[in-house]
């Protein structure tokens, strides 16, 4: 039996915006999203308002083995509010996060991600 509220992904949609509005111009949010948060954005009205209010600057899935079922699973998003002189053309870290058993993997993801902060002023 699926127990997932239909109305879910519009409660995630509305928690980011109403962040988003209240920040002030170059705030940062950092938040745990669901995975499936823009995939849920059938309509693309969530990425267009993301677009014109917000610049992502990392969005980090976390293992699935974290979570009780993988419908769970979330992923770390960091986003900036834009503003008129903002100028963001550093490319967003995009990831998947290994198992934390896996030392080699997290060991390339930890490096990946040091190397992300070398080269970005956040």
């Amino acid at each position: 039996m699926n127990d997932v509220d239909p109305k879910q992904p519009l409660i995630h949609f509305l928690f980011v915006e109403q962040a988003l509005r209240m920040l002030k111009d170059e705030g940062y949010f950092l938040a745990l999203v669901p995975n499936h948060l823009f995939a849920d954005d059938q309509g693309h009205a969530f990425h267009d308002f993301l677009q014109k209010k917000a610049t992502i600057l990392a969005l980090i899935q976390l293992p699935v083995s974290l979570f009780l079922r993988a419908d769970q699973a979330k992923s770390i998003l960091l986003m900036q509010k834009k503003t008129d002189i903002q100028d963001h053309a550093k490319q967003a870290l995009l990831a998947e996060m290994p198992d934390f058993s896996n030392e080699v993997k997290m060991r390339k993801f930890m490096q990946q991600l040091d190397h992300w902060f070398l080269h970005r002023s956040v």
